[in-house]
């Protein structure tokens, strides 16, 4: 057979096939055996290097669209009642990506007339947060007042390997986890509810928020006449687990998360702390309370949504029909 069949064969291919094998990464050691096998032998063999090359090209594509494909199940549910459609959705705060959801997601913050948020960030804070996060939290670390309960060298240490940047690890006061828990998950994740509360901006979108500084206050004092308010030292922490250990509880916790299970995030017979119940009585309240007769989308924490004093089944109780969306 003439030479040089590797090019005349690659140019006859369908163009779509020619990018593929180049945005796809086929092999090109693959490629070239393939051709050059096929420049030598009978008929059925050159036949079937040809159809082994095309199966190739197909897998790897197929390989690369189900790793590009949405790979978390969605907390969401509709919920209705005479006067009013609740898109509830459950997220996790870091960790997992808008873009991880199916793109239709979108569609029912698009067709909704209010959006609901536990917190809700200004454009400028939530600019601030998603264009130098670090910058955010370095001012944020400044103005606090560091107490006597500092960082341990181990610990130091500890929290460098974890990733936390070398320039906000001695601002950090070992007591305070909620900073701590903050930098550690925004750091290559700006959070589920922050991209949605981007997109709601970017289309105008009538934006409030479920929670308040007041609320908040309430709920901490019912955990601590409970006893189950967090309790938090870093030292501690790092003293107990390793960095490996804490990340790959983070992990499984971000998995479990994306499998959709519900049971995963909170049992049935699993009780709330005071503070959460306490929340999720006056979140339902408020949305009860709403005047406005329309289509809500409500993106909150997914451990809010569960249990028997969870926001799905407090709704139930008021009326509301619930259904859970497949969007796959």
């Amino acid at each position: 057979m003439s030479r040089g069949l590797g090019a005349p064969f690659a140019s006859k291919l369908p163009l779509s096939v020619r990018f593929l094998t180049s945005k796809f990464a086929v092999s090109k050691t693959f490629l070239g055996i393939s051709i050059a096998s096929f420049n030598s032998g009978n008929r059925k063999r050159k036949e079937s290097q040809v159809r082994k090359c095309i199966l190739y090209i197909i897998l790897t594509l197929v390989t690369e669209l189900v790793a590009a494909a949405p790979s978390a199940v969605p907390h969401l549910y509709e919920l209705k009642n005479k006067k009013k459609t609740l898109y509830l959705l459950g997220t996790m705060h870091a960790g997992v990506s808008l873009s991880e959801y199916p793109s239709s997601i979108l569609n029912f913050i698009d067709s909704s007339d209010i959006i609901l948020f536990e917190k809700v960030f200004s454009r400028d804070v939530l600019n601030s947060i998603s264009n130098n996060y670090l910058g955010y939290i370095s001012n944020i670390l400044k103005s606090e007042q560091i107490s006597e309960a500092t960082l341990l060298p181990r610990t130091r240490t500890s929290l460098i390997q974890y990733g936390i940047p070398e320039s906000l690890v001695d601002n950090i006061d070992s007591k305070n986890c909620s900073i701590f828990i903050s930098i550690r998950f925004h750091l290559n994740n700006p959070g589920l509810d922050l991209q949605i509360l981007k997109y709601a901006y970017e289309r105008g979108k009538s934006i409030d928020e479920l929670d308040s500084e007041v609320l908040r206050e309430e709920a901490n004092e019912l955990d601590e006449d409970q006893g189950s308010a967090a309790s938090c030292d870093l030292n501690e922490i790092f003293r107990t687990y390793t960095v490996n250990q804490i990340h790959n509880w983070e992990n499984g916790r971000i998995q479990e998360y994306k499998s959709g299970d519900s049971s995963k995030i909170y049992s049935d017979g699993e009780p709330y702390d005071l503070g959460v119940a306490h929340r999720n009585k006056a979140w339902v309240e408020s949305i009860l309370n709403i005047p406005v007769e329309g289509r809500y989308f409500i993106a909150v924490g997914a451990m809010h949504l569960y249990s028997s004093e969870g926001m799905l089944k407090l709704l139930e109780d008021a009326g509301f029909s619930i259904k859970r969306l497949d969007l796959h």
